[in-house]
């Protein structure tokens, strides 16, 4: 795991950025259906200095806001979704300003305090690693595919803890 980060890490991204994982499943729909049947809505997750370490941006810019709005959801419709499954666990949900994908509105990205700039997840598409955020977030599949992949990353930074 260690090799593996290292050399992700010397792949062209930008200066220290992060992508925790290398995407080696298909991409997951934009249902939120993901390659297992568990779901990790409200899972406590064991380390709270991890979780809270992230954050999840939702763009509440015009266009991501306008782009809800097509859909009957109101601009925080996105927040809520993913405070719900964050609730027991410290990752903050906040607001963002543009995060400049407008085109594919509406957006979330994730941050991570050790890490300059927005971190790729397993559980994005090979389009949403390169640019490391969640696109066409719309539904509650979608919200539960980035919390999915949010969990996952918590657990493996937390394994590579117990690791070393």
């Amino acid at each position: 795991l260690l090799l593996l980060l290292l050399l992700l890490l010397l792949l062209p991204f930008s200066v220290n950025s992060f992508v925790l994982h290398a995407v080696t499943s298909p991409p997951y729909m934009s249902t939120g259906l993901s390659s297992t049947s568990s779901s990790s809505s409200n899972v406590d997750l064991s380390s709270p200095a991890t979780c809270s370490a992230l954050t999840l941006q939702v763009c509440t810019s015009t266009k991501c806001s306008r782009r809800r709005s097509q859909f009957g959801l109101d601009e925080y419709s996105m927040i809520s979704l993913l405070e719900d499954r964050a609730a027991p666990n410290p990752v903050a949900v906040e607001q963002s300003s543009c995060l400049g994908w407008c085109k594919r509105a509406p957006c979330v990205a994730v941050t991570h305090e050790e890490y300059e700039g927005r971190i790729g997840l397993v559980g994005m598409d090979e389009s949403e690693i390169n640019q490391r955020m969640f696109f066409n977030v719309l539904w509650e599949g979608d919200a539960e595919r980035i919390w999915n992949a949010v969990a996952n990353a918590v657990r493996e930074l937390d394994e590579e803890e117990e690791d070393k």
